[in-house]
């Protein structure tokens, strides 16, 4: 079985990020990526171009949470397309 790389959004709006040890190396790719000593994972800023860059670097992989992905939902729908019609 694949090891699965967990992503939710914080009350600090920032997504946070448990990461299998083994992809610890793939986690520093991803731009803005930052270890914190004091939550013990990853986290990185709640932006779309974050939430691409998981999805991106980890694939099949990557386990969003539920509030995680109705975020991204609503981002697209409401900032990406419309840009995207212009």
């Amino acid at each position: 079985m694949e090891a699965r790389m967990k992503a939710w959004i914080t009350e600090a709006n920032e997504i946070h990020c448990d990461v299998p040890v083994s992809h610890n190396a793939l986690m520093k790719t991803v731009p803005g990526a930052k270890w914190s000593n004091k939550y013990d994972r990853w986290r990185l800023p709640l932006t779309w171009s974050s939430f691409v860059a998981l999805r991106n670097t980890f694939a099949s992989s990557f386990l969003p949470s539920p509030d995680l992905t109705e975020w991204a939902d609503a981002y697209r729908t409401n900032i990406v397309e419309p840009a995207m019609r212009l």
